[in-house]
């Protein structure tokens, strides 16, 4: 009884990662702080729309842009702006904005605050922690150096997950 229940959360998985596989998250984008919805959304879509072509190169046509909303509550202080997701229609936009990562660091000042990630399941996330956190135990065990000189980052994909460590400037 227990393996067929495992075996529903893990199809329930896939199907969510699945689902997730061409969507990514950013963070830092400004946000309109109007009451009017429609007005809202036109502004995050022309945001990314702007952020493609004019850092990644990548133009994007009516329809590329499958979804776009903001998560979390909405604020009246506007202290912080929410997170915006991104879905694509076509999962090679994602790739190439993925892979071309670094274009942010030499983008125009609007987009310099802008930071971008993939949109992960929840297990995901708790994989990518736990990593992070078994690296940097391993450190402290074999290290003599402080912690924080250190980012911890995970690459790879799938089985392939392997932390990497990161002198920071």
């Amino acid at each position: 009884m227990e393996q067929v229940s495992k075996s529903f959360e893990e199809l329930e998985e896939e199907k969510d990662v699945e689902s997730r596989k061409a969507n990514i998250i950013l963070y830092r984008v400004p946000e309109d702080r109007t009451e009017d919805l429609t007005m809202r959304n036109n502004k995050d879509k022309a945001f990314v729309i702007d952020l493609l072509d004019h850092v990644f190169d990548i133009k994007c046509y009516q329809g590329d842009v499958a979804k776009l909303y903001r998560l979390g509550k909405w604020s009246t202080d506007g202290s912080v702006a929410r997170p915006l997701l991104v879905g694509f229609s076509q999962i090679d936009i994602k790739s190439r904005v993925m892979s071309n990562l670094r274009q942010l660091k030499e983008a125009e000042e609007r987009f310099k605050g802008v930071s971008i990630s993939n949109h992960l399941t929840p297990k995901q996330r708790e994989e990518i922690k736990k990593l992070i956190a078994d690296a940097k135990k391993d450190h402290s065990e074999n290290s003599t150096e402080d912690e924080e000189n250190f980012r911890f980052l995970v690459v790879g994909q799938g089985h392939r997950k392997r932390v990497i460590k990161v002198r920071k400037n």
